[in-house]
């Protein structure tokens, strides 16, 4: 192709990222044009974010896009038949952060404090860790959210965005400090990630990917298989309450291509939770024996509990 047309919405953090992409192409002398999408939820309309994706796979179906740039975690575990994953790049910081007025950690928040986001798997970790906080449900861009802290009267006292959609935009001294807002990270080993947190998959029509294969990062497509394969074998999505971090040769996982996960299962209201890890040689296998051992430890049960008692679903 003479020019490999790249299709993202248009959100400030899906922008950034396509233009990271860009310059991963442009680099190996590809040249390269960025083509914004607005999707049903950019405009509010639906809250599910496969419908980003969707949008997106249309596109490239119709020939409109060459390559469709997704935040890894919003990706649907069956991709859309005539396309395929053409490459996974280095995974950013998957972890979370904290920010507030006072960069208060989530241990230092006072009793009853109000913390913002519209992740099930975040409010549920927040108050599995500290019941006594109240979850505001704070929707839109990473601006967006961190505006909610400064209005007066503010919304909540603290969010919690991603660490890689701070760096991607530009690191937290341009987007957090600037505002007079501080942070603190949220440990990982309390705080498990989204599975795909802080990594891209770039897909596209299935004759195109080997176009893009150098693009892909075998440590971070390893640790993303794991963790795609534990959501398949939950029966779970990116709406479920399930946290999962996988790290390619890691422990007892083979460094050539195996790896270690440690994943966790909430109820929506954060009362209950199983958690367990996992290392071995197989990413897929390693992972639904896994999912296999948290379903039988209580992650069933958790499962029924969610589909009946998650009106957000």
């Amino acid at each position: 192709m003479a020019t490999v047309r790249i299709g993202t919405r248009k959100s400030p953090l899906a922008l950034a990222q396509a233009e990271w992409v860009a310059g991963l192409l442009r680099n190996r002398d590809m040249a390269v044009e960025l083509i914004g999408i607005v999707t049903e939820g950019d405009r509010g309309l639906l809250r599910d974010k496969g419908m980003f994706v969707k949008a997106l796979d249309e596109a490239l179906l119709a020939g409109r896009i060459d390559l469709a740039v997704h935040s890894a975690k919003d990706v649907p575990v069956e991709i859309a038949p005539g396309l395929i994953v053409a490459a996974v790049p280095a995974r950013e910081d998957a972890g979370d952060l904290l920010v507030s007025r006072t960069g208060a950690d989530l241990k230092a928040l006072p009793a009853g404090g109000r913390v913002g986001t519209a992740s099930l798997r975040r409010s549920a970790q927040l108050l599995y860790l500290r019941p006594d906080l109240e979850i505001v449900e704070i929707r839109g861009n990473v601006e967006t959210r961190l505006g909610k802290i400064l209005g007066d009267p503010s919304v909540c006292d603290a969010v919690v965005v991603a660490a890689a959609g701070i760096n991607r935009l530009g690191g937290a001294a341009r987007v957090i400090e600037s505002r007079g807002l501080k942070y603190a990270r949220i440990p990982t080993a309390d705080f498990l990630p989204a599975p795909g947190q802080g990594a891209l998959m770039l897909v596209s029509r299935t004759a195109d990917a080997p176009a893009f294969s150098e693009l892909t990062d075998a440590p971070t497509a390893t640790a993303l298989r794991a963790e795609r394969a534990l959501v398949k074998a939950l029966g779970a999505d990116c709406r479920w309450p399930v946290a999962a971090w996988a790290q390619a040769g890691v422990g007892d996982a083979d460094p050539a291509g195996g790896c270690a996960i440690e994943a966790a299962m909430y109820s929506v209201e954060g009362k209950f939770r199983v958690r367990a890890g996992l290392s071995g040689r197989d990413p897929e296998a390693t992972a639904q024996e896994l999912a296999a051992h948290l379903l039988e430890k209580g992650g069933q049960k958790i499962l029924e509990w969610n589909r009946t008692h998650c009106a957000r679903a």
